[in-house]
């Protein structure tokens, strides 16, 4: 449960949405949007520790289907990566905070893309 040392998370869309820049500071860290194309987003992780400095990630997002042979509005476009935050010589505080944290049981999740 990253919310145990995650005070924020903001991101950073396109210039072309209303409110670029948004913060969310509970847990699922989402945000919900609709469009077409394909740009970074800038994700920024503030933590609850003030004396860790933020992780910044970036993101590429695709709003659309690479595969040619995809039939539109049929399927929904997953664009994955994975990423790991590794903490060298975290705070006192911070290594509290991440040995302490709850740990989530996630259920069987499945893409939906053939």
């Amino acid at each position: 449960d990253m919310s145990a040392y995650v005070k924020k998370i903001q991101f950073k869309l396109h210039e072309s949405y209303g409110n670029p820049l948004r913060v969310v500071t509970k847990p699922p860290y989402e945000i919900t949007e609709t469009g077409w194309g394909e740009f970074e987003i800038i994700i920024k992780i503030f933590f609850i520790d003030p004396n860790e400095r933020p992780v910044t990630l970036y993101h590429l997002l695709k709003l659309f289907q690479s595969d040619t042979n995809a039939i539109l509005g049929k399927k929904t476009v997953v664009s994955e990566f994975y990423d790991e935050m590794i903490f060298q010589d975290p705070t006192a505080m911070m290594q509290q905070l991440l040995t302490t944290s709850r740990q989530l049981t996630l259920g069987a999740y499945k893409h939906e893309t053939e």
